[in-house]
């Protein structure tokens, strides 16, 4: 699907998100999820290892291998790859040029990919939850744990990505938006035990459930939905009894600070080209900064 930059603008800034459908080909999937099955290899032959689990299941299939592994301890596995993910398979995912086309469109000439992370939702489990949220606020904002403001966060200008590896619905945990409410700021989280995870001040957000304003984002492999920084956002629980592996990549508008501990990677730049992550082999040589 083809989509030009002004309509891109206009519907990311009314509903706070963007799908665009067939934009990632599916061969550049297939080799970062290459990637990732090696990364689940390496956890199951760890666990073989330490007496965790007799065999690594490596005749499992992508969708049940890592569950596999971990289905006698489910909050002992990983709920994320982020370091890990400096493989040279992934560098196609997040330079894919459309992509950065319409990223660029948004955020200017000078873009940084700041966050990274492929997510494993595998089981019923609160360690695998998703709540309400703005990712703003696990930048520090929301929850007054920072030496900035809220203004500040807001003003923080991004286009965050993410893209399934397998069909993603209601059924195995697909994530909820409820659109515009980007145009609210930074707001309050809470942190709920046992893990802590933000959600949403409950004043604010169950009114807005209640009246049904929340729309399911199913997508496919190759499908994008690029949203806001501060939209309202959960992922679903997944009922399917197989993993919903997901890769949530986010951009910023290098001209900025961070405001984090993040230093991020340039990935396009018309001032500083020559510091720009240009290569799969730049990619695998680069730390998670």
């Amino acid at each position: 699907m083809i989509i030009d930059a002004e309509h891109f603008k206009e519907r990311f800034d009314e509903d706070g998100y963007v799908i665009v459908r067939n934009l990632m080909p599916l061969e550049i999937m297939n080799n970062a999820q290459t990637a990732i099955e090696r990364l689940v290899a390496e956890l199951a032959e760890e666990r073989v290892a330490t007496g965790r689990i007799p065999h690594s299941f490596k005749e499992e299939p992508f969708a049940r291998r890592f569950k596999k592994i971990y289905e006698n301890e489910p909050e002992a596995g990983p709920i994320q790859f982020t370091n890990q993910l400096h493989q040279s398979e992934l560098y196609d995912l997040y330079s894919y040029p459309p992509i950065l086309d319409l990223v660029q469109s948004y955020l200017g000439d000078e873009i940084r990919l700041l966050v990274y992370v492929v997510r494993m939702r595998a089981f019923r489990h609160q360690k695998y939850q998703s709540l309400w949220h703005q990712d703003a606020g696990y930048l520090g904002a929301g929850r007054g744990q920072s030496e900035y403001s809220d203004e500040a966060y807001a003003q923080l200008r991004y286009v965050n990505c993410w893209t399934p590896f397998q069909q993603v619905n209601t059924y195995n945990g697909c994530m909820e938006f409820i659109p515009g409410t980007h145009k609210l700021g930074v707001v309050k989280h809470v942190a709920l035990p046992p893990y802590n995870y933000l959600h949403i001040d409950f004043e604010l957000i169950n009114p807005m459930i209640e009246a049904g304003k929340q729309v399911q984002i199913e997508l496919d492999p190759g499908d994008i939905v690029f949203f806001h920084n501060l939209l309202f956002h959960q992922g679903q629980d997944n009922y399917s009894g197989q993993l919903r592996w997901s890769a949530d990549f986010r951009y910023q508008d290098a001209r900025q600070e961070t405001l984090t501990n993040l230093k991020g990677h340039l990935i396009r730049s018309r001032s500083h080209p020559d510091k720009v992550v240009s290569s799969r082999e730049d990619w695998a040589r680069l730390g998670w900064t």
